[in-house]
């Protein structure tokens, strides 16, 4: 039968405030603004993000991963190529990401 003392093995209150202050003092996320344009950061902008990682290099890049990675697959290793098979998806597919997890260019 499980105890309740046993359940609470390692509790300490300072893990519990470390708890609460990472749940209420974390800032919101906010949607992707692109920057103004005739600006600084816009000419970046549009180098690396839309002419590199939504553009031909990007989508290169990313199935050439995959397909290195899918070649790798047969060493026995699996780990590895999963991992260049994830990593190669999320480069196609990298505007989508920033967009979802809120990130303010």
């Amino acid at each position: 039968m499980l105890k309740l003392t046993n359940l609470f093995k390692g509790f300490s209150p300072r893990n519990a405030m470390i708890a609460f202050v990472a749940m209420f003092a974390s800032a919101a996320a906010l949607a992707i603004t692109a920057p103004a344009v005739g600006s600084l950061g816009y000419d970046l902008y549009d180098i690396f993000v839309l002419q590199g990682i939504q553009g031909a290099p990007g989508f290169l890049g990313g199935v050439i991963g995959i397909a290195y990675s899918a070649t790798m697959m047969n060493s026995g290793n699996w780990k590895l190529p999963a991992l260049g098979v994830l990593g190669s998806s999320a480069l196609i597919r990298a505007d989508d990401i920033t967009t979802t997890l809120g990130m303010i260019i």
